[in-house]
């Protein structure tokens, strides 16, 4: 008994604790990549409660298989490498990885993008810009980020894309400031969470909240649950959405896959499943299509509270003009689109009339739309 034991002390791993160095101006990134690299397989890395992390070069996943990556402490972006984060394919990228756990056991651990100087030295918070800060990608499964804090991002926070299957995002804190807020340039240059080409996603107890300028108030700015072409297969639980321009919105064509098969176009978004959803911005639920050839079934908002915007939204055509003025132009007559099996349900708050004519700006003759509403109830005291 006594040999057994001593035998699976001496297998047991130890976690590895990568200490950062201590100057800002020093990259940590290649300390923690190290770390990866030496405890990926199976094991622990822990950033400890007591460090701050300078982070100059991109965190590669690549060698965590089955790993639990444990942020305690703080990483924060290093400021004034907009270009060459803009090169760059995300901070942190999982490409191709299974079984990956990142969170923060205490809830304290912290990410800052430190975007704010390229937020304010731009005309815009970033025009057609899509570089998330962690992008889970290339057919990666089994991926949960979870109880952590982050904020100011350059972008995005988060973008699953390429096949990716079976991801977690929970317990999240997402917040930006200082957001260009003004002409529609910026509604979807950030964005919380953004779906393309993926499957068996499960968000819950998120919390997103934009800020735009003093200067522009009050605008908005961003989307915080983006659903693009061909993701089928997601909920979304208990979120708070506060100043963005969307809520939990279908977004077909904004993350740039627009050239889909045949087979594609008939299976295009499927099967999510929104619920508790409280939103305070422009734009709470329903659909955009940037003129996609395209197919949305079984799609469901249960349980919304709008405090502030439009409860829900379609346009099967929405494209912006990238400048001071917004418009839906006509849609080319052969744009083929369908929308079946969509619900709003149990919607409250400060909320209009049921809408009427959902998606009927840009329809053609090639188009279906059915939809539903239930329970309906303007709960707003007067």
């Amino acid at each position: 008994m006594i040999y057994i034991y001593e035998t699976k002390s001496i297998l047991r791993r130890d976690p590895c604790t990568p200490l950062a160095s201590g100057y800002e101006a020093i990259d940590d990134s290649p300390a923690i990549n190290d770390a990866l690299k030496a405890c990926g397989s199976g094991g622990t890395i822990v950033l400890p409660a007591d460090q701050t992390y300078s982070i100059y070069t991109p965190i590669d996943f690549t060698p965590c298989k089955s790993c639990d990556f444990q942020i305690e402490g703080q990483l924060i972006i290093a400021g004034n490498r907009w270009e060459y984060w803009a090169g760059m394919d995300s901070v942190f990228t999982l490409s191709g990885v299974h079984d990956v756990r990142v969170r923060s056991l205490s809830g304290k651990g912290l990410i800052d993008g430190n975007a704010i100087g390229y937020y304010t030295t731009r005309f815009d918070s970033g025009v057609n810009a899509e570089v998330p800060f962690a992008r889970i990608t290339n057919g990666s499964s089994g991926i949960s980020i979870e109880n952590l804090t982050m904020k100011n991002v350059m972008h995005r926070f988060f973008r699953v894309e390429r096949s990716s299957t079976n991801i977690s995002l929970s317990n999240l804190k997402l917040s930006m400031e200082q957001q260009w807020g003004l002409n529609p340039r910026s509604q979807h240059d950030a964005v919380g969470i953004e779906l393309v080409d993926t499957t068996n996603v499960a968000i819950s107890n998120v919390d997103m909240n934009v800020k735009v300028r003093q200067a522009h108030a009050p605008g908005t700015a961003g989307i915080c649950v983006a659903i693009d072409v061909l993701t089928h297969n997601v909920t979304v639980r208990n979120m708070t959405c506060t100043g963005a321009f969307g809520g939990a919105l279908i977004t077909l064509g904004i993350a740039g896959n627009t050239r889909l098969t045949p087979e594609q176009e008939a299976n295009t978004v499927s099967n999510i499943y929104v619920s508790d959803l409280t939103f305070d911005g422009q734009v709470a639920t329903g659909f955009l299509s940037l003129g996609v050839n395209s197919a949305m079934t079984n799609i469901t908002w249960d349980g919304v509270t709008v405090l502030k915007g439009t409860p829900a939204e379609g346009f099967l055509c929405y494209l912006k003009c990238r400048c001071f003025t917004s418009y839906v132009p006509n849609c080319d007559r052969q744009l083929s689109s369908t929308v079946t099996g969509i619900w709003f349900k149990r919607f409250r708050g400060r909320l209009p009339a049921m809408p009427t004519d959902l998606g009927a700006e840009g329809s053609t003759p090639h188009t279906v739309r059915e939809y539903h509403f239930e329970d309906w109830q303007n709960s707003t005291v007067v």
